[in-house]
C-alpha cells in the first residue's frame, strides 16, 4: 500500500527548532585553535558553519526518533531551506536511497543531508536511517490437520497467540512447493506431536529457518541422531547446561516440566557432530534435551541448514499440552525464540564488521588484525549495520601481516559488496587480498562482474563464478577452498557448478592485507560490509548461515540510526586569498584563487600531516586543496613533474574536464566544480603569513606556484 505524501513535516521541523535549538549549538572547542591573525575570521566562520549544520542534523535526528509517521508526515526530498539559525541558515534534504519514496517501505534506507551557512562559509554533513518494521515474528505450526485442528493444536495455537506471535497453521501433508512457499514468509517452525513422521518426511530438512520438534520420530529426519530415540515416564528432566538462552533461566539438576506422569524422550545415542545436549534423563546420561546449531555436522553427513530444538516431551502423539507446567512452556517460549533467532556464522579467524561509523580504523572484532582506512572512504549503512564506502580511485583498507593469514592448503573469504559500477578488462575490485603486488598470495575479488578467487596468481587468472553481478545491488559473496576444489557464492549458494579443481600448496609470505584495494590499483568503487576470513574450507550450510544472518540484520524488528556524520565543506571555506586551517574536520588546508591557477616546476602541494607532509604519515586522510573561481579553459595547469595531495575545485557551473589542465596522476584525489564561488578581495600577496607559504607569485590576478606548498 502506499501512502500520499502530506507536506506538514516542514511546519513541524520548524516549530521543534524555535523551541528545541538553543543549547545544541557549542563551540567551545573554537578555544583550542591558535591561528594567525590573518586566517582567524575563517576559522571562526568555518566553525559556525559546522555547528549550524549539525545542530540542523540532530534536529532530523530527533524528529525521526519521536515521530512514527516520519516518512509519511515528510516529503521526499527537501524538509527546510536556509532556515536562519544563530546568524546563518541551514537547508535540510531527506532522500529516499532505494526507490525515491519515502512512505512505501519502511526498511528502504534514508539519506540526510544538512548543510550549514554561515558568513560565506557552507558546511555539509550526512547520516543515514535504517529504520525496519516493529512487526510481531510469524510462527509456522506444522499439525496433522490444519482445516481442523485437534484439541491439543488449538491449544498450541492459543499458546502462541498468546505469547503474541502471528500463527499459521500447514498440514504435514503438504507438498514440498507449499511447504518451502510457507517457510519463506516465516520466521520459525514448530513441528507438533501430532504430525505423522512418515507423512512429512524431510520436507522441513533444508529449512533456512529454524525448527522445534516436538515429534520424536523426526529426530532421525533432521540428523540429530543415527534413529529415533526413546522414551522414559516421569515427570523431569536434569539440566545439565544452563548457559543456553533456552534453559538459562533455570538452575542445573532436576526440573519439573509436566505435572503428571507422561511419555518423555530421551536417547543414549551419540548424537550428530554440530548437536549440544542440555539436559539428560533424571538420574542417567541419555539426552533429553538437544539443540543442532545452523551449519552444524548432522549424524548422517552434512550440515544443518538451520536452528533446530529437540523438546523432551511429546513422547506419543497423544500428549496433553496443558500437562506442561510453568517451566515447560518456559523452555517451550525459550526454544521457539532460540531457532527464530538469526543465525550466527561459525567464528572466524578475522572478521571485519566495518561497524565503526566513524574513524579511520577498520577494526578486526575476533582479534588484533586491525586495518587503517586509506584515501577518502567514508561510513555509510551497510547490509548488517554500518559499511565502508569507497571511491574507486585512492580508497582502501591496509592489515599489516599476521602468520594467521599464511594458508598454504584451505581458506574461506565470505562478504557483503555492492558497486557503483564493477571494473572491466585487466582491473579487478578487490574484496580482500594477501600481497599488495602480484602475483598474489590469494585475492577475492569481482572480475568483469563476476566474483573471482585467485591462488598465487595474478589479475588475468583465477576462478569465476558464473553470476555477473549488477551496480547498485547488495550481494553476500564467498569462496572456499579446501586444498583441492574451489567453491564460489552467490546470496548463499553456489556459483560455479560443483567447483573447479586447484590443488594445493600455495606460497605465502610476508605482504600485507588489503581490503576494497590496494595501494596500487584494483580499487572497488561501491560499499563494503562485513568482511570474514576463515583458515579452513567452509561448508555450504555455513556459507548459508553466514548469508541468513546478513539477510536477518537487513530485516531486524529493531531500529537503527546509524549517523555517520561524513563532513564535507564546501571548498575552499576562507573569504580571502591564502592560506587556513580546517583541524577541526579532519582534512587539509589550502588555497583559493580568483584569478588562473598554475603549478610550475616541481613544485608539491600537501597537507602538513599528509603522508606526502613534513610530519609523516600519521594521518594520511588529511590532504590539501587548491581552488579558483575560474571556469575558462585551462584556468587550472599543473607541469607534469608536479603533484596536489588532495582535491582539485574550479568556479560554479564550470566543467572540471577543461578547467584543468593536468597529467595523469597530477592530482591524487578528484577535480569538482565548486557549489559558490567564494568571494575574494583584490589579489594581492597576503600579510602574517606562514614561513612554509613559500614562493607564491601574484601576478595580475593570477596565483603561480614554483616550489612545495604545505598547509595546516
Amino acid at each position: 500500500m502506499r501512502h500520499t505524501l502530506r507536506h506538514r513535516g516542514v511546519a513541524l521541523l520548524l516549530v521543534l527548532i524555535a523551541v528545541g535549538m538553543s543549547t545544541i549549538l557549542a563551540l567551545s572547542f573554537m578555544q583550542s585553535h591558535e591561528t594567525t591573525v590573518a586566517i582567524g575570521e575563517n576559522v571562526v566562520d568555518q566553525g559556525q558553519a559546522r555547528a549550524i549544520a549539525e545542530s540542523g542534523l540532530e534536529f532530523v535526528l530527533q524528529e525521526i526518533r519521536r515521530n512514527d509517521t516520519w516518512r509519511t508526515t515528510h516529503p521526499n526530498g527537501t524538509w527546510a531551506t536556509h532556515q536562519p539559525y544563530e546568524g546563518g541558515t541551514f537547508t535540510v534534504s531527506v532522500v529516499d536511497e532505494a526507490d525515491g519514496d519515502l512512505a512505501d517501505d519502511v526498511l528502504d534506507h534514508a539519506k540526510i543531508t544538512v548543510w550549514g551557512y554561515f558568513g560565506g562559509v557552507a558546511h555539509k554533513v550526512t547520516s543515514a536511517v535504517a529504520p525496519s518494521l516493529g512487526a510481531t515474528d510469524s510462527m509456522l505450526l506444522v499439525v496433522s490437520d490444519a482445516t481442523s485442528p485437534t484439541a491439543q493444536d488449538e491449544a498450541r495455537r492459543a499458546r502462541l497467540e498468546r505469547w503474541r506471535y502471528a500463527v499459521t497453521l500447514i498440514d504435514d501433508n503438504a507438498t514440498q512447493a507449499a511447504i518451502d512457499a510457507a517457510i519463506a514468509s516465516h520466521n520459525a517452525i514448530w513441528v507438533s506431536a501430532t504430525v505423522s513422521a512418515g507423512t512429512l518426511g524431510t520436507k522441513l530438512t533444508n529449512s533456512a529457518i529454524g525448527v522445534v520438534v516436538e515429534q520424536r520420530q523426526l529426530w532421525q529426519e533432521f540428523g540429530v541422531t543415527a534413529t529415533d530415540p526413546s522414551t522414559y515416564m516421569g515427570t523431569s528432566v536434569e539440566i545439565t547446561d544452563n548457559t543456553h538462552h533456552i534453559t538459562e533461566s533455570f538452575s542445573t539438576g532436576p526440573l519439573q516440566i509436566v505435572t503428571t506422569a507422561d511419555s518423555l524422550v530421551s536417547t543414549a545415542q551419540a548424537l550428530a557432530g554440530g548437536a549440544t545436549p542440555l539436559g539428560v534423563e533424571p538420574g542417567g546420561t541419555d539426552s533429553a534435551i538437544v539443540t543442532l546449531e545452523a551449519g552444524g555436522d548432522l549424524a548422517g553427513g552434512g550440515s544443518s541448514a538451520g536452528r533446530r530444538a529437540f523438546v523432551p516431551w511429546s513422547g506419543d502423539s497423544g500428549f496433553v499440552f496443558d500437562n506442561l507446567t510453568g517451566n515447560g512452556l518456559q523452555m517451550l517460549q525459550g526454544a521457539l525464540e532460540w531457532v527464530a533467532m538469526p543465525p550466527l556464522g561459525p567464528p572466524a579467524v578475522a572478521h571485519w564488521r566495518l561497524d565503526e561509523t566513524t574513524g579511520y580504523v577498520a577494526a578486526d572484532s575476533i582479534g588484533s588484525n586491525h586495518g587503517q582506512v586509506f584515501g577518502a572512504a567514508y561510513w555509510t549503512v551497510g547490509q548488517l549495520l554500518s559499511a565502508l564506502e569507497f571511491d574507486g580511485t585512492n580508497d582502501y583498507i591496509e592489515v599489516p601481516d599476521n602468520a594467521v593469514f599464511h594458508v598454504t592448503s584451505a581458506l574461506t573469504v565470505t562478504a557483503w559488496i555492492k558497486a557503483d559500477a564493477w571494473p572491466s578488462g585487466h582491473r579487478v575490485a578487490v574484496i580482500l587480498r594477501k600481497g599488495e603486488g602480484n602475483p598474489n598470495n590469494w585475492q577475492f575479488a569481482v572480475k568483469d562482474g563476476r566474483v573471482t578467487l585467485y591462488l598465487d596468481e595474478s589479475d588475468g587468472d583465477g576462478v569465476s563464478a558464473d553470476t555477473v553481478l549488477n551496480s547498485g545491488q547488495w550481494y553476500h559473496v564467498a569462496a572456499t577452498w579446501d586444498g583441492t576444489t574451489i567453491k564460489l557464492f552467490v546470496d548463499g549458494a553456489i556459483d560455479n557448478g560443483s567447483g573447479d579443481a586447484r590443488a594445493a600448496p600455495i606460497l605465502t609470505d610476508d605482504r600485507a592485507i588489503y581490503l576494497g584495494g590496494r595501494g596500487g590499483t584494483d580499487k572497488h568503487d561501491g560499499v563494503l560490509d562485513d568482511v570474514r576470513f576463515y583458515d579452513r574450507a567452509l561448508s555450504a550450510a555455513e556459507i548459508r548461515v553466514i548469508y541468513e544472518e546478513g539477510v536477518a540484520a537487513a530485516n531486524s524488528i529493531i531500529p537503527t540510526l546509524i549517523a555517520d556524520y561524513r563532513f564535507q565543506e564546501v571548498k575552499p571555506s576562507p573569504k580571502r586569498a591564502g592560506h587556513w586551517t580546517l583541524d577541526d574536520t579532519g582534512g587539509g588546508g589550502g588555497m583559493v584563487a580568483g584569478g588562473n591557477v598554475q603549478v610550475r616546476n616541481n613544485a608539491r602541494i600537501n597537507s602538513y600531516y599528509s603522508s606526502k607532509g613534513p610530519y609523516g604519515g600519521g594521518n594520511v586522510t588529511k590532504s590539501a586543496l587548491a581552488a579558483t573561481n575560474q571556469t575558462g579553459s585551462g584556468a587550472f595547469a599543473m607541469d607534469n613533474s608536479t603533484s596536489l595531495f588532495g582535491d582539485g575545485y574550479c568556479g560554479a557551473g564550470g566543467d572540471p574536464g577543461s578547467v584543468f589542465s593536468i597529467y595523469e596522476g597530477c592530482i591524487t584525489g578528484s577535480e569538482w566544480a565548486m557549489e559558490a564561488n567564494v568571494p575574494l578581495p583584490s589579489p594581492a600577496a597576503p600579510t602574517g603569513m606562514p614561513a612554509s607559504q613559500g614562493d607564491v607569485q601574484w601576478v595580475g590576478g593570477n596565483v603561480v606556484w614554483n616550489t612545495d606548498q604545505t598547509f595546516d
